[in-house]
């Protein structure tokens, strides 16, 4: 079966956010457990994680750009 979106490669620049929040609080990091104000809040960290799956099944039904595809287009108009 052929893919017709690599979801993974177009939404690579959100899924390492949202891979970067889960491996955060996979090894502990978040407020309550380091007392470390960085790390936030665990409420704040799984508010963050809902925001930016949200964001990511949004930008995916209605076939929105990616960021790295904005950041593309933008770099196109500024040559250096």
């Amino acid at each position: 079966m052929n893919k017709k979106v690599d979801i993974r490669d177009r939404y690579s620049h959100e899924l390492s956010k949202i891979s970067y929040i889960l491996q955060c609080l996979e090894n502990g990091r978040y407020y309550e457990k380091t007392g470390a104000k960085c790390d936030g809040y665990l409420a704040n960290n799984i508010i963050e994680l809902r925001e930016k799956l949200n964001d990511l099944i949004d930008k995916i039904e209605y076939s929105e750009k990616s960021t790295s595809e904005i950041l593309a287009e933008t770099m196109k108009e500024y040559p250096i």
